[in-house]
């Protein structure tokens, strides 16, 4: 089992029957499941993961009034859980697991929930990733999935001013700067322009899939898994970053924004024939309907 199945079983096993018991008025209002930090909350634990911040537990959100009330009581009941379940040491709590208000628990990673697209738009991507991932084991109010799935679907404006800025970081770094960086020996700045690449060609490839990129410890393992052009993508960056100061690495960028710019293309994101990706970036921000995007420099977001 991994962390998140045996996380579940512990809830269904332990928390929900012990809630229950001890607090069954809160059922209506409380929700529990485990999302946030932590390779099991994107399916990703292995046997290395257990070194550290693993093993079954949950996190517990409900509503500030009920928080202020029962909060400390709620820690309480949760530490005096059993210390081990199914041959695993139950997790503390924690900065991870704990007691929350759902506002509280992404102001962690997010700050304020975000009112507008530009607001949106300048939360790292990595750390969307973080806060909408995993799963919600039990919400009969539906109050806490109702957000978490307000965060998971980001604005198509959004999407598309992300996409311009990094079609024009793929030109810049890739098809502009690492060619001149090879021609005057600058090997250091050629490795620097290939990885400001590599990134940017990701994270196009999450943003057509409709997916937050996570941090970079994860970022290939949830690239390959990508329906649209993950694995494409995935080997593509493997064989640039394999020899990345070779004379094939520009050609093999120039292949890789070829597909990426038909990608592009048939997702009527830009009607922009070729594969300069500055000027089919250019064209996806000329073509926003929101005037507080259109109006950001190119590259913000």
């Amino acid at each position: 089992m991994n962390g998140m199945d045996i996380s579940r079983a512990f809830w269904e096993e332990e928390g929900l029957p012990g809630l229950k018991r001890a607090f069954p008025s809160l059922l209506p209002d409380l929700a529990a499941g485990l999302v946030g930090e932590g390779s099991e909350c994107f399916g990703y634990d292995d046997a290395i993961s257990r070194d550290h911040d693993w093993g079954p537990g949950f996190c517990l959100w409900l509503s500030a009034e009920n928080e202020a009330q029962f909060g400390e009581a709620l820690r309480s009941w949760y530490a005096a859980l059993p210390a081990a379940f199914s041959g695993y040491d139950r997790r503390p709590l924690s900065s991870r697991i704990n007691v929350f208000t759902p506002e509280g628990f992404f102001a962690r990673f997010i700050g304020r929930i975000p009112s507008t697209a530009v607001d949106r738009l300048r939360i790292p991507e990595e750390y969307l990733a973080v806060c909408t991932n995993g799963s919600v084991f039990y919400d009969p109010s539906g109050q806490f999935s109702a957000l978490l799935n307000r965060l998971r679907q980001q604005p198509d404006q959004v999407t598309r001013k992300k996409l311009a800025a990094r079609c024009v970081t793929m030109m810049q770094a890739g098809q502009y700067n690492l060619p001149r960086c090879l021609k005057r020996g600058e090997e250091l700045a050629a490795m620097l322009a290939i990885q400001d690449f590599a990134r940017a060609a990701a994270s196009c490839v999450f943003l057509l899939n409709g997916r937050y990129m996570p941090f970079y410890k994860w970022l290939p393992r949830a690239l390959r898994e990508l329906p649209l052009l993950g694995a494409q993508t995935a080997g593509q960056l493997e064989r640039i970053l394999a020899n990345p100061l070779s004379g094939d690495a520009p050609a093999q960028i120039e292949a890789l924004c070829a597909m990426l710019a038909d990608a592009l293309r048939a997702r009527g994101y830009t009607t922009l024939a070729g594969s300069d990706m500055q000027a089919i970036g250019l064209s996806i921000q000329a073509q926003l309907t929101d005037p507080s995007m259109r109006q950001l420099p190119v590259l913000a977001g």
